[in-house]
């Protein structure tokens, strides 16, 4: 486990908190304009003492740390602070910072804010909860400033300063803090995707060749186009969910264009529906030049989602049709099945994720197919749309040239 111990300042070009001069003591009637820097100094035991109170009593991710960490994290903050506070600060710098721009990399504040963030992610900490820690660190000092008898109440730019010192350790930590998740969510698709992929592919492989004996009896044949159907679900349920946890991350999915026939490519998936769900009647129409460069193999996929969503939700006793069409200027893709109609309100956020009509009754779907198919749509510069009612649903994607 990480711990999470004082920040070296010795690498730093600026003097520990320990050997920071303490303010002398003032006489009685003695009026001096205090800075924000010299009070966090001269009151670092309280001020650490009530954002760590804070911190164990409002935090939830906070009540499983040793007072000890608590404390370390909130001694480094105010020194960086009162530090940040004190080094010069030209005025083009300070506009800088007001509107977010880079820090210097080696600067006191960085380096506790890139180490605070390390640190609460390793913890379990949430965004909220390291905002909420700030905002505690800005009302300490707030409240301790306002109630010091010896300070100047028109310290404007003091305030500025310990604002954007606050700012400046917020936005660096949060901005660490979704970097290092990102990553660990990316390796975790990673990491899935090539762990249960190949296990997949094998079971699909293997209950094909088992189909292939001619020696099989009636209930094993059965069994091994069950296992194959399952392993073809869970695949597509696999490439929907790493999909669409690359598109939370607010990436585009990655499209691998080539040149190819589309026609033959939705004969597949067809062939493949066919094998899955025995008891479908699909019919395949394609019309125009449907040869093109586009990622033929996302494009099966969003070909293999409609279908499947028009099984699930159409008339088992009527027929799927599938088109592919090649007009002048794009492709069309679309799946048209009979039943009962889409209601109104669930069109109108279709294509959001985890969206699943009331009426759903069979499993095997996780509500993500249409989200999906959506997006690749997008990531082809085209669009898919929907049209319901009473005598078909049909999904058309429209993919240009």
């Amino acid at each position: 486990m990480l711990v999470m111990k004082p920040l070296a300042f010795d690498a730093l070009p600026y003097p520990p908190l320990a050997l920071l001069p303490t303010l002398p003591r003032l006489n009685p009637g003695e009026k001096t304009s205090m800075s924000i820097a010299n009070l966090i100094r001269t009151n670092i035991d309280s001020l650490v003492k009530d954002w760590a109170e804070h911190a164990g009593n409002h935090i939830a991710a906070a009540e499983k740390l040793p007072l000890h960490e608590l404390e370390d994290s909130a001694r480094n903050l105010f020194a960086a602070i009162a530090i940040d506070m004190e080094a010069h600060q030209t005025k083009a710098e300070q506009f800088q910072k007001s509107v977010g721009k880079k820090v210097p990399e080696r600067s006191f504040i960085s380096e506790h804010a890139i180490g605070h963030a390390d640190h609460r992610l390793s913890q379990g900490f949430s965004l909220n909860d390291i905002v909420s820690e700030f905002r505690a660190a800005r009302a300490s000092v707030m409240r301790s400033w306002a109630s010091e008898e010896n300070v100047e109440r028109d310290g404007h730019e003091e305030m500025v300063r310990f604002n954007e010192a606050i700012d400046e350790a917020v936005g660096i930590s949060l901005d660490r803090f979704d970097a290092r998740l990102s990553r660990a969510r990316e390796l975790f698709l990673a990491v899935l995707g090539h762990d249960m992929r190949d296990p997949l592919g094998a079971i699909m492989l293997s209950s094909q060749l088992i189909q292939t004996d001619m020696d099989l009896s009636a209930t094993s044949a059965r069994a091994a186009r069950q296992l194959h159907a399952s392993a073809f679900r869970l695949t597509h349920m696999l490439n929907d969910l790493l999909d669409f946890t690359r598109t939370r991350l607010g990436k585009t999915l990655p499209i691998e264009a080539i040149d190819g026939d589309m026609s033959q490519t939705i004969s597949q998936v067809v062939d493949e529906m066919r094998v899955v769900y025995p008891a479908a009647l699909i019919d395949l129409k394609a019309s125009g030049d449907v040869h093109g460069r586009w990622d033929f193999a996302k494009l099966a996929q969003v070909a293999s989602n409609l279908m499947g969503n028009a099984i699930q939700h159409g008339d088992p006793l009527q027929p799927i049709t599938v088109g592919v069409n090649g007009l002048a200027d794009q492709l069309e893709l679309t799946v048209t099945n009979l039943g009962k109609p889409i209601p109104a309100e669930v069109q109108n956020r279709i294509f959001d994720p985890l969206t699943r009509g009331t009426h759903v009754e069979r499993k095997g779907s996780i509500g993500l197919g249409l989200y999906i198919s959506a997006q690749i749509a997008v990531a082809h510069r085209g669009r898919i749309d929907v049209h319901s009612d009473e005598s078909h649903t049909t999904f058309t994607v429209s993919i240009p040239r």
